[in-house]
């Protein structure tokens, strides 16, 4: 199942760094209160950053009342310690899942 997901990204001194956006093919809905793993890539060459958790919990989740579009997940909001830390997650999640990460 095609799923779209949402993760916001922050530094804790600086504020917000950006966001993640894509899709994902899971094969079950996750609900409210759901973690997602992105604790282990599909390609076992990429690493995750020590500084990366992998997992996320569902916050929202977004249907289309018409039942015509790809339901959409809100992850929570993840925090780095600096922007260099925001940057190396964030290519992880690129290249590891192809998700997109859009920069402030």
């Amino acid at each position: 199942m095609k799923i779209n997901i949402g993760i916001s990204i922050f530094i804790r001194s600086g504020g917000s760094f950006g966001h993640v956006s894509g899709t994902l093919d899971l094969d079950t809905l996750p609900v409210v209160g759901d973690t997602l793993s992105f604790a282990d890539s599909r390609d076992s060459t990429i690493l995750k950053p020590h500084a990366f958790v992998g997992l996320l919990k569902v916050e929202d989740r977004v249907l289309d009342a018409s039942n015509q579009a790809t339901p959409t997940l809100m992850l929570e909001d993840i925090y780095f310690d600096s922007a260099e830390i925001a940057q190396e997650a964030g290519r992880y999640l690129e290249s590891a899942f192809g998700l997109a990460v859009h920069v402030h």
